[in-house]
């Protein structure tokens, strides 16, 4: 399956809340700071992929616990994530995850 088969098919679930098989694959990651009512989780902190090892050494600073390196695993080169959009797709990955976009601050540029 291509990235623009995948987006297409994910789209077609849109809103993605009345299709709940598709939990676990590419699922709003607002869904994890608020609940089924719409409430905010009581949590003080939200790591980010993007920081992964910075946001892990905070957490292990707040627990009290020790802190190390994660465990990675080189990554094949590949090209950008962004060269797979097309002008529909970036339309479509906008609207079904809009509100990641705007409550993580993420930046989604769409010509």
């Amino acid at each position: 399956m291509t990235f623009e088969d995948f987006v297409k098919y994910l789209y077609q679930f849109y809103p993605l809340e009345t299709h709940k098989n598709l939990e676990g694959i590419l699922w709003p990651q607002y869904k994890t700071v608020f609940d089924d009512q719409n409430k905010e989780y009581n949590m003080d902190f939200v790591g980010r992929y993007e920081n992964l090892q910075d946001d892990f050494e905070k957490v292990c600073i707040k627990l009290g616990i020790v802190q190390g390196a994660l465990f990675h695993i080189p990554q094949i080169s590949y090209s950008h994530y962004t060269t797979q959009y097309t002008a529909e797709t970036k339309h479509m990955v906008a609207k079904l995850y809009e509100q990641d976009v705007e409550l993580f601050k993420y930046k989604f540029v769409i010509e």
